[in-house]
């Protein structure tokens, strides 16, 4: 349980960050994500890394259960999934860096991310 803590503090607090950053300084962060999108080098490596962290996360937090544990589980596997995507498939991922510049897509992206990163971080720091 404690580590379930952890990941749900970790995770909802790198959420929050990364939607008001998004939702600041936009203009500046989508031209960021396209230029690493750009690059094979760095998307092989954001890969490579991305994969990594999932890995440990579903190796480590193996929890399947209809509730915020069973949501960390699953950030894992995603995680997995975009490692993958990013080493094996590089064409998928560019093509997704469109979205980006969509406002509409974008702010619904980073409305689903305050309310899992307020959610997880809700349950992280009031069940400790």
């Amino acid at each position: 349980m404690e580590l379930s803590l952890f990941l749900a503090k970790l995770f909802g607090l790198y959420l929050l960050v990364t939607a008001a950053v998004w939702a600041l300084r936009g203009e500046v962060i989508a031209p960021a994500v396209e230029e690493l999108f750009a690059s094979r080098g760095m998307l092989f490596l954001s890969g490579v890394i991305a994969l990594a962290v999932g890995l440990a996360i579903a190796i480590g937090h193996p929890v399947w259960e209809a509730n915020w544990r069973g949501v960390i589980t699953l950030f894992g596997y995603v995680s997995i999934a975009k490692g993958i995507a990013r080493i094996g498939f590089p064409e998928f991922p560019r093509r997704a860096t469109g979205l980006i510049r969509q406002r509409a897509a974008g702010w619904i992206w980073i409305g689903v991310m305050l309310v899992v990163g307020g959610y997880l971080s809700w349950v992280g720091f009031t069940n400790g």
